[in-house]
């Protein structure tokens, strides 16, 4: 499973993450921690390939300059293990 680059709208408060859907993938578990391990985005469960990180909704701030992982695990039909990546992102700012 591939992950895109993270995309930050112009608004510079909404981040949309993104990844390539592997064969037989229906459902997805994706999760957000920063360099420090704290969950940023607890395990979350999903149906597309996308999710939508707005900031003003967060409890912990995304802060520019700092690193953050995100993790995508692909399910059949949330029974049936299929594919897990993850990839560092650097929020640079608006």
């Amino acid at each position: 499973m591939t992950l895109r680059r993270p995309l930050v709208l112009s608004d510079g408060k909404t981040i949309l993450f993104r990844w390539e859907t592997p064969p037989g993938g229906e459902n997805y578990w994706f999760r957000l921690i920063d360099d420090s391990l704290n969950d940023i985005v607890p395990k979350t469960s999903l149906k597309t390939a996308l999710y939508v990180l707005h900031m003003e909704k967060l409890a912990t701030r995304i802060v520019p300059g700092k690193t953050y992982i995100w993790t995508v695990e692909a399910f059949d039909d949330m029974t049936k293990f299929i594919a897990r990546s993850e990839a560092v992102f650097a929020y640079q700012g608006k």
